[in-house]
């Protein structure tokens, strides 16, 4: 096994601890906001300022994709330059 493939399987499960760290952190934030999003959709709280959900999410957050409250939750941020990811020292 070469040096970074050594360093690379040691690294993951660290990785793997510090993701999970802040998903714990984050995830009562995160269900808020997607109960946030439900119902500014469900009551059209954007009609007058923006032609659809879509468009509000896009404009108003810069959050492009599906956003399906019933199925999964998907979506992209533009601007990756927000979140931090874990550093391994």
């Amino acid at each position: 096994m070469s040096r970074f493939q050594t360093l690379k399987t040691l690294a993951s499960p660290l990785l793997l601890k510090q993701c999970e760290a802040i998903i714990e952190d984050e995830l009562e934030n995160l269900q808020k906001l997607f109960r946030a999003l439900e119902v500014i959709e469900q009551r059209k709280l954007y009609k007058g300022q923006y032609e659809n959900f879509t468009s509000y999410c896009q404009n108003r957050w810069k959050i492009n994709g599906a956003l399906d409250f019933q199925g999964e939750l998907t979506f992209n941020f533009k601007t990756k330059d927000e979140y931090e990811l874990p550093k391994i020292s």
